[in-house]
């Protein structure tokens, strides 16, 4: 007899009959059979992803940790955190941009990340108009002095101010770029050639579209141009555009200058004293300590080196200009307004932006509140849903509100004190807001079932079949979504939505803990008398 493809078919074995019965298992033996068979297959399939994400990953990639300790724009350069005496991280919001932490970015067996939205802080920039103006009056009374007995202060003979305003300088475009850059390596896998790459906003200052660009650049490049990055809308923050990245909505909230100056007046008073010594007839007041202060951040980052204005002061000198730094934040458009004012004149500040976050999170179309822009939210091309990527930038004010707004930061005893620095505070600029600064909001998807028979992309696979479980037990094919949020590589405490230990809460509970934005700050935003809209 001829077999299929010619080939002929071998005769049965001799002194051997032809097994014509079936094996017959008792029901135990069947269950043993499939375990048997589900851990083998089970291991073979953990072996191949292994392999595969040995071959596909990148040869020479850095781990987050590694990205960290390689020289960066802020690792370990001059300016970064691990600089001699680490005096960058006391600077406040004018702190050059470090990780406030260890990135901890590890997930629940069975969860991935299927969605990132990014606030992010322009670059490191020169001092806005005011604050220039504080120093050149207080660097002009300095300069007059009769002699300097202390030779720290030698170098004023020959120094000339020299910087400019507002402008994003060269430091703070490479900042930028640098976190273009590690968020492409984060979060690469959120990115696919079917054009799901950032949907880029930034508001209309220059220095904050500059360094919108600048990171769709590091992003691109570090994609090796495989993807194309860009600024997608950039927001007029002039009146009446309801800018909701923007935090010129609420002309009637009060600044934070009268605690910030109130806490400077006491606390400098002995640097006040001491400079005033070493430069004779300089005739300095507390205020013009905490301009010249400004100097040793500002100058640093303008020439990519540590100020000679750094070492006047000392290391408990900066702990005093570090609290001012917080108290300007606290009381600008943090919590502390709802305390003063008995409206969150600050918080309500930030509602637009997390109505437009809850929107992102759900797919569902953003709350048209007062703030936010109906124009902007009705069309996809300038608020696009279904996106796996969104990155903002911004200012630090504004950035400090939607925290407000959001229930992080919050300080438990009570508003800052402004006579005395609070050491145990979580109000902490230069870990909030430095220059980069920025917040991270992760959507994870996440499946109770076993997590090397699940993918992102994927339904579960129905392995109850192979080890005869009963397929009417109940079992939830839906995966459930949860929120995390990093500030500056630090995961937040969400204990307002129920979060465990791994920052991880619901989707549903965040959303219902955002009562207040959702609520259009329950009235408090008709206390900004503003009029644009």
């Amino acid at each position: 007899m001829v077999a299929h493809y010619g080939i002929p078919t071998p005769p049965p074995a001799l002194g051997r009959s032809r097994v014509t019965h079936k094996l017959e298992l008792s029901p135990q033996e069947k269950v043993k059979l499939r375990l048997a068979l589900f851990a083998f297959f089970a291991a073979c399939l953990t072996t191949l992803l292994l392999l595969v994400n040995v071959v596909s990953s990148p040869e020479g990639l850095p781990t987050h940790d590694e990205y960290h300790s390689q020289g960066t724009i802020f690792g370990s350069s001059e300016l970064g955190p691990t600089a001699k005496g680490s005096i960058s991280v006391s600077w406040a919001s004018y702190s050059p941009y470090h990780p406030a932490g260890k990135f901890e970015g590890s997930t629940r067996e069975g969860c991935v990340v299927s969605q990132v939205s990014i606030l992010q802080r322009h670059g490191a920039r020169y001092p806005t108009t005011g604050v220039a103006k504080a120093i050149i009056k207080a660097l002009k009374k300095l300069q007059a002095a009769a002699s300097y007995d202390d030779p720290k202060l030698h170098f004023l003979k020959n120094y000339t101010y020299d910087l400019g305003v507002n402008d994003l300088l060269k430091y703070g475009a490479d900042q930028s770029y640098a976190l273009g850059e590690e968020t492409f390596k984060r979060y690469r896998t959120l990115v696919s050639g079917s054009g799901n790459v950032p949907f880029v906003r930034a508001s209309g200052s220059k220095r904050v579209v500059l360094s919108a660009r600048n990171w769709t650049l590091g992003f691109s490049a570090a994609s090796e141009e495989t993807y194309h990055s860009k600024v997608n809308l950039v927001i007029p923050e002039t009146p009446g555009s309801n800018n909701t990245l923007g935090n010129k909505m609420c002309p009637a909230a009060a600044s934070s200058r009268g605690e910030t100056e109130a806490f400077i007046d006491v606390a400098a008073q002995h640097i006040t004293a001491r400079l005033n010594s070493a430069a004779p007839g300089a005739n300095l007041k507390p205020r013009d300590v905490y301009a010249i202060m400004h100097l040793c951040p500002f100058d640093t980052v303008a020439k990519e080196r540590l100020s000679p204005f750094c070492p006047i002061f000392s290391k408990e000198d900066f702990e005093i200009y570090e609290y001012a730094g917080d108290l300007e934040k606290f009381y600008n458009t943090g919590h502390a307004l709802y305390l003063l004012y008995g409206g969150p004149l600050g918080a309500v500040q930030g509602v637009g932006y997390v109505n437009e976050l809850i929107g992102r999170l759900t797919n569902s179309p953003a709350h048209h509140g007062l703030q936010t822009n109906k124009t902007l939210l009705s069309s996809p091309k300038t608020f696009p849903l279904n996106r796996t990527m969104y990155v903002d930038f911004s200012h630090d004010n504004l950035i400090v509100a939607v925290f407000a707004a959001m229930g992080l930061f919050n300080q438990t005893n009570g508003p800052l004190d402004t006579t005395r620095i609070v050491k145990d505070r979580t109000w902490i600029a230069s870990k909030m807001v430095p220059f980069s600064g920025h917040m991270t909001v992760e959507r994870l998807s996440c499946s109770d079932h076993p997590p090397f028979l699940a993918t992102s992309r994927s339904r579960p696979m129905r392995w109850w079949k192979w080890v005869g479980v009963d397929e009417t037990e109940d079992y939830h094919e839906n995966n459930q979504e949860y929120v995390r949020i990093f500030v500056n590589d630090v995961r937040q405490p969400l204990v307002f939505c129920g979060a465990g230990e791994d920052g991880m809460c619901k989707l549903e509970d965040f959303v219902k803990s955002q009562e207040y934005a959702r609520n259009d700050g329950f009235g408090d935003f008709e206390g900004c008398k503003y009029t644009g809209r």
